[in-house]
């Protein structure tokens, strides 16, 4: 069977956040799996449109397979702003998870999405789709964390709603809930936990914290906002190391952190000062724009598979390095590359000017006796 845990990255601002998925998916799955867990690849989405050529080789050196794909955005700003979330305009590229049958089923997680135990076993769940009650309204599910079966007809079936109807809420959650209707099975929350900064319900935490399977760092403030200004091996949380483990905001950004410095900024990385602030480098910040190395793909030959294409590039859709994942590019149906069409331009049609309204009226006649 082949499973994978899929991600997106449409902006490099969410570069670390999928480096994080990957790896603490890495850090909690043995290999080879332990019954109830299940092997799978790791499947990071990402569109050479929109994200800088250093954050695709990253991604290349931590997911098994890296996916090019095209920008779907559509005008559902009304939305959007009535979410607060005016950022989220390309979240409908999500939509590309459903054409992944090349594998059987699926787990997708957003990139702010933190796992804190294994959760593969999910993979063999009979329902067809599964996710996590939304904590805003429980009515439809959250689409952060879930676990489906892809197929080209679902994702058809999706994209002729987008056109027909659009998205109620702007974003990919609206519209695969209008598709889904209550055709979906109730995951547990602890498989989408989502705490924020302003409330945690303190005694459910203390009751369950510890079977948190995943979490969702929702809203607009991600926990590597901070990392220019975040020591490596900081913490926010001040527990002491003999408290039992805590489930405070502050901890669960001190969890994220533990995964993305070990992996990606050692402790006694060198820092400069600016205006008295410090700020620490990350994995990628001494490489160059541009510089390549045997068997990866350089600025020019990324730019060329994604607006050529696979099959005109020369580029082949394989592991072209020891060490890193494979990368190949899917294009939309009918199209060879991943750049979205420009729109027509828009035709002004030249109206003949009115003439200029009448000033003139009838000076009324005067009777005199």
């Amino acid at each position: 069977m082949a499973f994978a845990f899929v991600t997106l990255v449409t902006s490099d601002a969410y570069l670390p956040g999928a480096l994080v998925v990957a790896s603490a998916l890495r850090d909690l799955h043995s290999t080879p799996a332990e019954p109830p867990e299940v092997d799978y690849r790791t499947v990071c989405l990402v569109t050479p449109e929109t994200v800088d050529v250093k954050a695709i080789k990253l991604l290349r050196r931590t997911f098994d397979v890296v996916i090019g794909v095209e920008v779907i955005a559509v005008d559902q700003s009304e939305g959007l702003q009535l979410l607060g979330r005016p950022d989220l305009h390309t979240v409908l590229t999500k939509l590309h998870m459903l054409r992944l049958t090349q594998f059987e089923r699926i787990i997708f997680l957003d990139a702010d999405v933190l796992p804190l135990r294994p959760m593969s076993h999910l993979f063999n769940i009979p329902h067809d789709f599964a996710a996590v009650p939304d904590v805003g309204w429980p009515d439809i599910f959250n689409s952060g964390v879930m676990v489906f079966t892809p197929g080209q007809d679902k994702f058809d079936e999706v994209m002729n709603l987008v056109h027909s109807k659009g998205s109620w809420d702007g974003g990919d959650q609206g519209v695969l809930n209008e598709w889904r209707g209550d055709r979906w099975h109730r995951l547990s929350f602890k498989y989408n936990t989502t705490p924020t900064a302003a409330y945690t319900y303190a005694p459910a935490y203390e009751r369950f914290g510890s079977s948190i399977t995943a979490i969702h760092f929702i809203g607009a403030n991600k926990p590597w906002s901070s990392i220019p200004f975040r020591a490596p091996g900081s913490k926010t949380s001040h527990a002491s190391s003999s408290a039992p483990q805590s489930y405070g905001y502050g901890d669960l950004i001190d969890r994220w952190f533990s995964v993305y410095d070990r992996h990606f900024r050692p402790i006694d990385v060198a820092h400069e000062r600016q205006a008295d602030v410090q700020k620490y480098a990350s994995a990628w910040d001494d490489e160059v724009q541009g510089q390549t190395t045997s068997g990866v793909l350089s600025l020019e030959e990324l730019k060329r598979l994604a607006i050529e294409g696979v099959g005109s590039s020369g580029i082949v859709g394989q592991a072209l390095t020891k060490g890193e994942g494979e990368y190949y590019t899917l294009p939309l149906d009918g199209r060879v590359d991943l750049m979205r069409p420009r729109p027509p331009p828009k035709v002004v049609v030249d109206r003949p000017s009115s003439p200029p309204a009448s000033t003139s009226y009838n000076i009324p006649m005067l009777h005199l006796n």
